[in-house]
């Protein structure tokens, strides 16, 4: 029985590996185009987010996981799938919470999810670029952003308007 179990157990361990590998062979190609900080997403085509995507949720702790799902949320917006782009930026730092790309997922994430309609999310991401952020030209926008949000701001006229207005009467 025990043997039994061992030997299934190693049958599974082989077959992942093998499928985990099997998937990397598949990638290839797109590996030369994605390294941190340097992907070059123009030759990179749309159907490999998906790939990329499964890849990277599959199997998280392979090194190359935290590069492919940012590569595939980059292909994802730049195809205007706009939600999506949001929700694997989401899954993204949840997976890796301590990612080399967490800023940019985060301003992604409520840039797409104000672009959606999806507001309270928007703002929950803007609030946490602003916080984690605070002296970074991207942490006084978002926090700037989030203001505007809340107040129910939800287009540049409508900011622009606001600001135009408050300037000339001397407060923001």
């Amino acid at each position: 029985m025990i043997r039994t179990l061992i030997l299934a157990m190693l049958v599974c361990l082989v077959g992942c590996t093998n499928r985990e590998n099997k998937l990397l062979e598949e990638l290839k190609p797109v590996d030369k185009y994605i390294a941190e900080n340097n992907i070059q997403l123009k030759n990179i085509h749309d159907s490999f987010s998906l790939r990329l995507h499964a890849f990277a949720t599959t199997y998280p702790a392979n090194p190359k996981s935290q590069d492919y799902l940012y590569t595939a949320t980059l292909l994802s917006e730049k195809s205007g799938r706009k939600f999506e782009t949001a929700k694997w930026c989401e899954e993204y730092l949840n997976l890796f919470p301590t990612g080399h790309y967490q800023k940019d997922a985060m301003m992604r994430a409520a840039f797409n999810f104000e672009q959606c309609g999806t507001l309270d999310k928007a703002i929950q991401y803007y609030e946490m670029v602003a916080q984690k952020y605070p002296k970074t030209y991207d942490g006084s926008s978002a926090a700037q952003t989030a203001k505007y949000l809340k107040m129910g701001l939800t287009t540049p006229e409508a900011q622009f308007e606001y600001i135009q207005k408050h300037k000339d009467s001397g407060t923001q």
